[in-house]
Protein backbone atom coordinates (compact mmCIF):
# COMPACT_ATOMS: atom_id res chain seq x y z
CA UNK A 1 0.00 0.00 0.00
CA UNK A 2 1.72 3.23 -0.84
CA UNK A 3 1.42 6.15 1.44
CA UNK A 4 -0.78 8.51 -1.45
CA UNK A 5 -3.53 5.36 -0.96
CA UNK A 6 -3.80 5.69 3.13
CA UNK A 7 -3.52 9.33 2.44
CA UNK A 8 -6.25 9.17 -0.11
CA UNK A 9 -8.74 6.81 1.87
CA UNK A 10 -8.08 9.54 4.81
CA UNK A 11 -8.79 12.63 3.34
CA UNK A 12 -12.29 11.20 1.56
CA UNK A 13 -12.95 10.14 5.14
CA UNK A 14 -12.41 13.90 6.46
CA UNK A 15 -14.14 15.17 3.43
CA UNK A 16 -10.76 17.16 2.41
CA UNK A 17 -10.75 17.64 -1.14
CA UNK A 18 -7.44 18.53 -3.38
CA UNK A 19 -4.70 17.78 -4.48
CA UNK A 20 -1.67 15.76 -2.53
CA UNK A 21 1.46 16.38 -3.14
CA UNK A 22 4.77 15.47 -2.06
CA UNK A 23 7.99 18.04 -2.28
CA UNK A 24 10.22 15.22 -3.23
CA UNK A 25 12.69 16.10 -0.68
CA UNK A 26 15.14 13.75 1.32
CA UNK A 27 16.29 14.76 4.97
CA UNK A 28 19.75 13.33 5.56
CA UNK A 29 19.64 9.81 7.17
CA UNK A 30 16.29 9.39 5.42
CA UNK A 31 15.68 6.45 3.68
CA UNK A 32 14.60 6.04 -0.19
CA UNK A 33 12.38 3.51 0.70
CA UNK A 34 10.13 1.78 2.85
CA UNK A 35 8.88 -1.38 2.73
CA UNK A 36 6.70 -2.99 5.56
CA UNK A 37 7.21 -6.96 5.43
CA UNK A 38 4.90 -9.01 7.59
CA UNK A 39 6.15 -12.22 6.54
CA UNK A 40 7.32 -13.05 9.97
CA UNK A 41 4.34 -12.60 11.63
CA UNK A 42 2.39 -14.36 9.04
CA UNK A 43 4.45 -17.37 9.79
CA UNK A 44 3.64 -17.18 13.52
CA UNK A 45 0.14 -17.49 12.38
CA UNK A 46 -1.18 -13.95 12.89
CA UNK A 47 -3.04 -12.74 9.78
CA UNK A 48 -4.86 -8.88 9.40
CA UNK A 49 -8.35 -9.11 10.59
CA UNK A 50 -9.64 -5.76 9.21
CA UNK A 51 -9.38 -4.55 6.04
CA UNK A 52 -6.97 -1.42 5.25
CA UNK A 53 -10.18 0.70 4.26
CA UNK A 54 -12.45 -0.26 7.37
CA UNK A 55 -9.42 0.44 9.71
CA UNK A 56 -8.63 3.75 8.72
CA UNK A 57 -12.48 4.50 8.53
CA UNK A 58 -12.61 3.24 12.27
CA UNK A 59 -9.42 5.39 13.19
CA UNK A 60 -10.49 8.63 11.82
CA UNK A 61 -13.92 8.01 13.47
CA UNK A 62 -11.81 7.55 17.07
CA UNK A 63 -9.82 10.20 16.29
CA UNK A 64 -12.81 12.66 15.30
CA UNK A 65 -14.70 11.66 18.85
CA UNK A 66 -11.69 11.26 21.69
CA UNK A 67 -8.81 13.39 20.06
CA UNK A 68 -10.01 16.08 17.86
CA UNK A 69 -12.10 17.94 20.64
CA UNK A 70 -9.03 17.80 22.66
CA UNK A 71 -6.86 19.04 19.87
CA UNK A 72 -9.45 22.04 19.09
CA UNK A 73 -9.71 22.92 22.78
CA UNK A 74 -6.07 23.50 23.30
CA UNK A 75 -5.42 25.53 20.28
CA UNK A 76 -8.62 28.09 21.52
CA UNK A 77 -6.56 27.97 24.50
CA UNK A 78 -3.33 28.47 23.22
CA UNK A 79 -4.93 31.50 21.49
CA UNK A 80 -5.86 33.23 24.14
CA UNK A 81 -2.59 33.69 25.63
Amino acid sequence: VRIRDVLELLASKYGIEGKIAFNDQIRAGDPMYYQADIASVLGLGWAPKVPLEDGLSRYADWFGREVEPEVTCHAMLGNLS
